[in-house]
């Protein structure tokens, strides 16, 4: 038999060292993909508090329930557990402030303290020269403990609210102290879910506002008297570049928001969570923010562009979208380019100037929110003169297909697609 040949311990060729900078990142994506995709939230029961574990699910309009008492598992339920736990809070806060108002009056009555006896006890310990302020500072700890547990209560609450969402289901992003950020889910004072993104890493500061436009649609497509009923709402998706080379700049995957889907037509979102004043140039595709707002890369001259006398920074483009909706065309395959429409929502900007009132060549910018519905009216327009391109049956099966092939669970995809981006800033 012939001897084998030894290995080569020279220098490696070019394809051998492209094939070894890759396995790091390789390794990376598994490590990641064990700690999120894997990860099985508790959801406390809002109804009986028994502890349920929910894993993946493309059933984006189905609403789960607890294994124990089968009570509904939705956003109504959790909410209305929140807004008891904040009302008794409350109560016991209000009895708080009665006592010490009580105690300050109990001070006021004991100060002159007279006699060898008060002053030996007050130099034992201060509560033992006045038994009354002791016995209303016991009752005080009691009730701040009480309300600590509260407190603790209405964050696993909002927690287990966000955890049973639709949002969660399909994108599998977690929140604290289950990641490591400060990304925190809570209830507002008219009982709506959203998230906090303070403290959060650049990444991460545009998740409340894709979240926020993902709940808000999702509402609009179960309620019968809405120009959505019936369209399907799918978060956080990666499709191909179909530009994509291997050692050029162009990205690896065209990140969307948000794509809502209908038997009609489809539309791919971009969201853009900017609390600024923004200026929409319809013309060039720029989208502005004032110069005086904060955010990142605000001192680049060559972005400044005085618009009436007022300097603004040109910070993302509406070929950004576009290109998001070419690959969304090439990954599907379902929708004609006559029925594929692309929308720029501006979630909480404090002005916007320059948008759209609905869609000019397939296109809709402007701000969403809960007083500003052009974009469902312009999409129900929209719907209502094409046809049906499919079933019912049929467009879930493709927002199944979607979900899988295309969701970026634990947003695995997006940290691989920041490093190979560094890789080849650095190799340029």
């Amino acid at each position: 038999m012939a001897e084998a040949e030894a290995p080569n311990r020279g220098k490696r060729s070019k394809g051998e060292r492209k094939d070894r900078e890759v396995r790091p990142l390789e390794c990376a994506a598994s490590k990641v993909s064990g700690d999120y995709v894997g990860f099985m939230p508790e959801i406390t029961c809002p109804h009986c508090g028994d502890v349920v574990k929910v894993g993946f699910g493309c059933e984006l309009d189905r609403v789960i329930s607890c294994a124990a008492c089968g009570g509904p598992l939705c956003n109504e339920s959790f909410s209305r557990k929140a807004r008891d736990i904040k009302r008794r809070c409350k109560r016991l806060s209000k009895r708080v402030d009665s006592l010490n108002a009580l105690i300050g009056r109990v001070d006021a009555m004991s100060a002159p303290a007279d006699g060898s006896r008060r002053r030996l006890l007050h130099a034992l310990h201060p509560a033992l020269a006045n038994p009354q302020r002791m016995i209303i500072s016991a009752a005080m700890g009691l009730i701040s403990r009480r309300v600590a547990d509260l407190e603790l209560e209405l964050r696993v609450t909002e927690r287990s609210a966000y955890y049973a969402s639709a949002w969660f289901r399909t994108t599998r992003i977690p929140v604290a102290p289950d990641c490591g950020t400060a990304l925190a889910a809570r209830f507002n004072k008219s009982g709506r879910l959203y998230l906090d993104s303070a403290g959060c890493p650049p990444a991460d500061q545009g998740l409340p506002g894709e979240f926020r436009v993902f709940s808000d649609l999702m509402e609009e497509c179960l309620n019968p008297q809405s120009p959505l009923f019936g369209c399907l709402v799918l978060p956080n998706l990666f499709f191909p570049a179909p530009t994509f080379s291997s050692w050029s700049r162009a990205p690896l995957w065209e990140q969307v928001d948000v794509v809502l889907l209908a038997r009609e037509c489809a539309c791919i979102i971009e969201v853009k969570y900017w609390r600024a004043d923004v200026f929409v140039d319809l013309e060039d595709g720029g989208l502005y923010i004032h110069r005086t707002s904060k955010g990142r890369g605000l001192g680049s001259k060559r972005r400044i562009r005085k618009i009436g006398g007022v300097p603004y920074i040109r910070l993302s483009s509406l070929d950004q979208n576009a290109a998001h909706a070419k690959a969304f065309r090439s990954a599907c395959g379902r929708y004609s380019e006559d029925r594929l429409f692309e929308a720029t929502l501006f979630v909480g900007p404090k002005s916007i100037e320059g948008g759209t009132s609905g869609f000019v060549a397939n296109r809709y910018v402007g701000a969403f929110g809960k007083d500003d519905r052009g974009f469902i009216s312009a999409f129900g327009e929209a719907r209502r003169e094409r046809k049906d391109v499919m079933p019912d049956e049929e467009l879930r099966a493709l927002a199944r297909r979607l979900i899988v092939a295309n969701g970026d669970f634990g947003q695995v995809r997006k940290l691989i697609h920041g490093a190979l981006f560094e890789l080849r800033r650095m190799e340029s």
